[in-house]
């Protein structure tokens, strides 16, 4: 079992035990270093460590990490996410309702898209301190492009407008810190909220998909029946296919052992290996560590019943045969019935094999 491994800064915090960095050795995962206006994340030892004396409580870089290792104890982007469907707010602004608006993935509004309309209000970001560079701003349009794009794709009217001008008809003139945000009135339905804390159990079984992934998953499924069509020949960024190459892989299993959410996974005679594509979050992982690299993306399109129902879909399938040399069982792709170590050792090894009476 894992030893829980955080750090705070007062109201922030890093969760080292979910970050891609820390997690896997070759990944080179540095969206939040790159987001962040103090330069507050360090590598150590090819370890992300924060530094809470630099660290300003900001949320510019939480949206952006693919595996939630980030948090403000202030703001639940998740639970907002999910109750918005059912709240009156027109317009998401930094100064009324949210902290900064980069605290949302494109997981998070397209979520919030679906249901209905709503303008994001940038008019501050051009001035603001957090924004250097332009970063900030430029990240929170490219999730705001990507959104609007997927639900053009799967054909819904509604948009996530952008406000750029800086005198806009506020909602409220209470700051989002004392604003109560989530109400449990009764226009608000019961239904159940699952809190980040539990990221890594969900109904008893170990699991580290993100809960923006899951959120968009439930999302999707109450608006199937709604669509033309559930079939899409258009790539996206929120979705994620993978193909195996059959003539590379050596069924090593590698890809399953290391795939942070469990998108990989063998069949039960583990001759075979599945994908799942809602659980992946496309973090290059499998690309990494597949040493022959018979790992591939797929960009043909995608198919929402497989995010909404997580379906998952056989990517390789071996027999097994017993190798004639070493007598070891290893996936038979045809021709000699010889495994490729055996092959391999014969080509490294075969001119130590010859006679000196044939030199």
């Amino acid at each position: 079992m894992a030893i829980e491994y955080k750090q705070f800064a007062n109201l922030f915090t890093f969760n080292a035990n979910h970050c891609l960095q820390n997690d896997f050795y070759h990944n080179y995962c540095d969206i939040c270093t790159n987001l962040c206006p103090e330069d507050a994340f360090s590598l150590i030892r090819n370890k992300l460590i924060l530094d809470e004396t630099l660290c300003t409580n900001c949320s510019a870089c939480i949206g952006s990490c693919p595996t939630e290792a980030l948090s403000v104890s202030s703001f639940n982007e998740n639970k907002f996410t999910q109750e918005f469907e059912f709240n009156e707010i027109k317009t998401l602004n930094c100064k009324d309702n949210t902290p900064c608006l980069n605290i949302f993935d494109h997981y998070h509004f397209t979520s919030m898209a679906i249901h209905r309309e709503f303008t994001c209000d940038l008019s501050h970001c051009d001035e603001c301190s957090i924004n250097k560079n332009s970063i900030v701003k430029n990240d929170i349009k490219r999730k705001i492009e990507d959104s609007n794009d997927f639900l053009g794709i799967i054909g819904l009217d509604n948009k996530i407008n952008i406000k750029n001008e800086v005198e806009i008809e506020k909602e409220s003139k209470q700051k989002f810190r004392f604003k109560p945000l989530f109400q449990d009135g009764e226009n608000i339905k019961k239904r159940s909220i699952i809190e980040t804390k539990n990221l890594s159990t969900l109904r008893g079984i170990k699991e580290r998909l993100p809960l923006k992934n899951r959120i968009f998953k439930d999302t999707i499924k109450t608006k199937l029946e709604t669509l033309e069509k559930t079939k899409f020949d258009t790539k996206t960024p929120l979705i994620t296919y993978k193909n195996i190459r059959f003539e590379s892989c050596t069924l090593c299993g590698d890809c399953i052992q290391f795939c942070p959410t469990e998108a990989f996974f063998s069949s039960t005679d583990k001759q075979a290996i599945f994908f799942t594509p809602n659980k992946c979050i496309d973090c290059n992982i499998c690309h990494g560590i597949c040493k022959p690299m018979a790992i591939e993306r797929v960009s043909d399109g995608f198919d929402l019943v497989d995010i909404a129902y997580d379906r998952s879909q056989e990517l390789v399938r071996y027999e097994m045969a017993l190798c004639l040399e070493c007598k070891c069982a290893y996936p038979y792709k045809g021709g000699e019935q010889i495994c490729e170590r055996c092959i391999e050792f014969k080509d490294d090894m075969d001119d130590m094999m010859v006679m000196a009476k044939d030199m």
